[in-house]
């Protein structure tokens, strides 16, 4: 059990940091689109292309909307908020199942 427990520790650190990228990425996503990034620059073409991938299945939830002339991206802000609960659920079921997670 010693040995799950360690895997364990490590393999919960990993989740939580896989999380932090991916909600970091989406959050970048979100206030580049909020400021109307040039959508055809290297580095924000990269940045959609990427995160596209991880707000697919979010995207019929809410529509985007219009604040005055700035988007707000409400499809990858739901995004955010179900990796971070999808996070909170795995961890709670490892936890059920091995008591040392």
């Amino acid at each position: 059990m010693l040995l799950f427990s360690r895997f364990g520790g490590w393999f919960r650190r990993f989740l939580g940091r896989v999380l932090m990228l991916l909600e970091g990425l989406l959050i970048l996503r979100i206030v580049l689109q909020f400021f109307d990034a040039n959508a055809s620059a290297l580095v924000v073409k990269f940045l959609y292309g990427v995160t596209n991938f991880f707000i697919g299945p979010f995207q019929s939830i809410f529509p985007n909307f219009l604040w005055g002339s700035r988007l707000v991206d409400l499809v990858a802000i739901s995004a955010v908020a179900g990796y971070l609960i999808l996070y909170w659920l795995a961890v709670a079921v490892l936890r059920a199942i091995f008591r040392d997670f």
